[in-house]
């Protein structure tokens, strides 16, 4: 796949993909992606946006706070103290291709990173099993103690598909069943948690994982 012209040119081989991971393809260098201008009608940033005008929107850029990750509900703040963010893994595209066998093992299971200022009074340990729940739902994942998740935030992949991950849920059981103002999509990152230890061993859970990733589709 390596062996051609334009990406010898481009300085891309086998042992630069290697060394770095990845490498920049058809694009000048350096890589100015607004250079010939903004994907707007004007070809301009757009303080004042008509699109956003016509689609109900606040048409100038503005703060709407967030449904629950930043709540002025006190009760629901004390009964679930997490917000739970839900990027996409990087071995999966959002659910697809998470039931492969060999993307599965390099994703690994579902896991739920915290700072150890929130694991510590919850007595998680770093390689626990979780349980992560509110009211709409919950799942299992592995606790990992992170300072990439600062106290108040904890953070693990959407992707996974429930019935292959031990607990038969994900991330997605506990996400609002809401759309976002701007393009409709679902809110992950936007959503309130506990944490707390889940009655099953690491070994169990990995086994489950590796049992329920093979065979199934």
């Amino acid at each position: 796949m390596l062996d051609g012209d334009e990406l010898r040119l481009a300085g891309i081989t086998l042992e630069t993909l290697a060394e770095r991971g990845w490498m920049r393809l058809g694009e000048p260098q350096p890589w100015a992606p607004l250079a010939k201008g903004f994907p707007s009608p004007s070809g301009r940033l757009e303080f004042y946006s008509e699109r956003a005008a016509a689609a109900g929107l606040d048409p100038l850029p503005a703060y709407t706070p967030p449904y629950e990750a930043v709540t002025a509900d006190a009760d629901l703040g004390r009964r679930f103290p997490l917000a739970l963010i839900a990027p996409a893994g990087p071995h999966f595209l959002n659910t697809e291709f998470s039931n492969l066998p060999a993307l599965r093992d390099k994703a690994g299971p579902q896991r739920v990173l915290l700072h150890a200022d929130d694991a510590a009074p919850r007595g998680l340990s770093d390689g626990d099993v979780g349980r992560v729940w509110n009211d709409r739902g919950e799942y299992l994942a592995l606790v990992q103690i992170s300072d990439r998740v600062p106290p108040g935030i904890v953070g693990g992949a959407k992707g996974h598909w429930p019935k292959l991950n031990p607990g038969g849920t994900s991330i997605a059981a506990t996400v609002m069943e809401k759309d976002a103002d701007m393009g409709r999509g679902a809110v992950f990152h936007d959503n309130r948690v506990e944490v707390e230890r889940a009655p099953m061993s690491r070994e169990d859970f990995l086994q489950a994982f590796a049992t329920l990733g093979h065979g199934r589709a």
